[in-house]
């Protein structure tokens, strides 16, 4: 168990810590060290296709985070990441759709996804951070 403390309210609570949980690849990403585009998404020409993955990665590292005891659905995370890429281009995503952007958190977590009857297709051991 891990004690942690809310920054709104200041109140502790206990969080179990599962022994074998799996870590985020760290080191998979969708841009590489030197800027070059990795995986399916290599067909990103141009500065704004260049502009909208640098976007996907800021948005998979500041709202994705690891929880062994939840889950988030895949339909909110595609949701929030067409929003954040709405906000800052004014466009819908054009590089990075929703097959592209499944199979880019799906390597980024190391994890496929599954189906839950009552809330459909998820990523298991993750969860949203708005």
């Amino acid at each position: 168990m891990t004690t942690v403390q809310s920054p709104g309210t200041g109140i502790a609570s206990r969080t179990a810590e599962p022994r074998q949980l799996r870590r985020m690849k760290e080191s998979t990403g969708i841009l590489s060290a030197n800027g070059e585009c990795t995986g399916m998404l290599r067909n990103a020409t141009g500065p704004d296709g260049h502009h909208e993955l640098v976007l996907l990665e800021e948005f998979l590292t500041r709202h994705i985070r690891q929880d062994g005891l939840r889950s988030v659905q895949c339909m909110l995370l595609w949701t929030e990441w067409v929003r954040t890429c709405a906000r800052q281009t004014r466009r819908f995503p054009r590089i990075v759709l929703e097959a592209a952007f499944r199979q880019a958190v799906s390597e980024r977590i190391g994890c496929d996804i599954a189906h839950d009857d009552a809330r459909g297709a998820i990523w298991p051991g993750i969860r949203f951070v708005p």
